[in-house]
């Protein structure tokens, strides 16, 4: 029977027919009997040697123990290594299945597939083809313009803006053939055209044109100073000019010939109802003021245009100037002629053959029967106008 160390103390050993019992206040083995027979050692050296050998099966013993105990540690190092069920059956359902494998071949180019590719490479005849084609200096600077400018030999179109941040001299500019410039705009505004053709976005759509400037009453930057005027249709479009008549060379508009034809005609020495240094107004009169009255339809009002007085003249007559002369006791009912001239006399505004004078209300009213010429404007208060505060004179003969 093979021994098992280390050797159990609590129990006899057996060895080579001799039994032992461990000592555990000596620490050691007692031989407490034995079938060997007595012998006489004849050479110590011989016992030293059993001795010795002893000591080695011993040692081994030893030895196969730790390596026994070495194995039990790997094994349970290897067991808390192993997958457990779950990690394993995750690891399963990532393994790929025959549908997976399939679609995967499936996309594996075959030798049809390659062949195709390798017609599509470019040989060197391709290569050398497009070498070519590739634009020396000489062609691009033929064909494209440099960033320091040239001409143009074809069109040149845009969805964006054009820019020009030059800041003298012509932003643009318009020179057939390289000779004669034609037109151009300006840096700092002016434009200039042998032909001008304006369609311009206006704020009021009835005007196909408009040219700005300062008007013959001081008004300045006007928008009403040069304008084209559309009408509705049937009526001739018109041209409409304020600026200033006074000079040979100036453009002339109606009112500045009906001055004109007023100031050349000798105003005769007249008798009759007299209004004098009264203000003309495009509203209900009050004291020292007289108003042209126009009807459109069944309605009347007062009318800023002496050239469209069509119903009557209202004098206010309750105080002032008015009640001068055109009162109860002068009413009339025959034709007589009726006349408004500026203070001085030197400009004739309106003149009319009228068929009635009467009271109505505040005010003595003249009824127009005939209209025989009519100018000026109400919002005019310069000399001769008139607008003039206390400028103008109404006389009926």
């Amino acid at each position: 029977m093979a021994a098992v160390f280390p050797l159990d103390t609590t129990k006899p050993w057996f060895f080579n027919d001799t039994t032992y019992e461990y000592d555990a206040n000596e620490d050691r083995w007692y031989v407490v009997s034995t079938n060997a027979t007595d012998t006489v050692v004849q050479e110590f050296s011989s016992l030293e040697l059993e001795q010795a050998a002893q000591d080695n099966r011993l040692n081994l013993i030893e030895d196969e123990n730790l390596d026994q105990t070495n194995r039990i540690d790997a094994i349970e190092t290897d067991i808390t290594l192993k997958a457990d069920k779950t990690y394993v059956n995750a690891q399963d359902a990532l393994k790929a299945d025959i549908t997976y494998v399939d679609s995967q071949d499936a996309l594996k180019a075959d030798k049809t597939y390659v062949d195709s590719q390798d017609s599509l490479k470019a040989d060197k005849t391709y290569v050398d083809t497009q070498d070519a084609l590739k634009a020396d200096k000489t062609y691009v600077d033929s064909n494209y313009l440099n960033l320091s400018g040239g001409s143009l030999t074809g069109n040149l179109n845009s969805n964006s803006l054009f820019k020009c941040t030059r800041n003298t001299g012509y932003a643009f500019e318009v020179k057939p053939n390289d000779s004669d410039t034609i037109a151009f705009i300006h840096t700092d505004g002016r434009f200039k055209s042998k032909r001008l053709v304006v369609a311009p976005d206006f704020t009021v759509d009835t005007r196909s044109f408009e040219i700005r400037g300062e008007l013959s009453n001081g008004t300045t930057d006007s928008a009403n100073f040069f304008y084209g005027y559309i009408n509705n249709a049937g009526t001739a479009d018109a041209v409409n000019y304020s600026g200033k008549t006074s000079s040979n060379t100036n453009i002339q508009n109606k009112e500045s010939v009906d001055a004109a034809i007023a100031a050349a005609i000798t105003s005769p020495v007249i008798t009759g109802l007299q209004l004098k240094d009264a203000t003309c107004v495009s509203n209900i009169p009050g004291e020292n003021q007289f108003a042209g009255y126009y009807t459109a339809g069944s309605g009347s009002s007062a009318n800023p245009y002496p050239g469209n007085w069509n119903q009557w003249i209202e004098i206010y007559n309750v105080s002032g100037k008015g009640a001068t002369d055109f009162t109860s006791e002068n009413t009339f009912d025959e034709d007589k002629m009726c006349e408004i001239w500026s203070k001085t006399g030197g400009r004739m505004f309106f003149k009319a053959v009228v068929d009635r004078g009467y009271i109505a209300g505040n005010y003595y009213r003249i009824s127009l029967k005939k209209v025989l010429f009519g100018t000026g404007f109400t919002g005019d208060t310069g000399t001769d106008s008139l607008g003039r505060t206390d400028g103008t004179f109404v006389i009926v003969y």
